[in-house]
Order: C-alpha cells, then sequence, then structure tokens
C-alpha cells in the first residue's frame, strides 16, 4: 500500500460521512490482509545496487 493513502489528511463535512467513516473503520478492524503467493523469483537490492540501476548510460 502507498504510504500517500495512509497520510493522507480527510475534512469530513457532514455527520453521515463522519458516520459512513466509522463504518468503514468498524468494518475493516477485524479484517487482515489475504496472503499472496510469490510465483516469479525475486532478489533484494542494496543501496549501491539501486544507485547502479538508476544512472545514467552514456
Amino acid at each position: 500500500m502507498a504510504t500517500k493513502s495512509i497520510l493522507k489528511t480527510i475534512t469530513i463535512r457532514d455527520p453521515a460521512s463522519a458516520a459512513a467513516l466509522a463504518n468503514a473503520l468498524e468494518n475493516a478492524s477485524g479484517k487482515s490482509a489475504k496472503q499472496v503467493p510469490i510465483s516469479r523469483g525475486f532478489s533484494h537490492a542494496g543501496r549501491e545496487e539501486i544507485q547502479k540501476m538508476f544512472r545514467e548510460k552514456p
């Protein structure tokens, strides 16, 4: 999940919106994320490897 969606500031202007948000949060509180099977290979890249990937090539 992107951090921007987690850290977003919201403004609630009416009671119906407040109730909808409260209901959505209560509904989501007992649920957990589903496990996603990894179907492709992957490797971890360190700082130097990432910088090397994004360097401009002559």
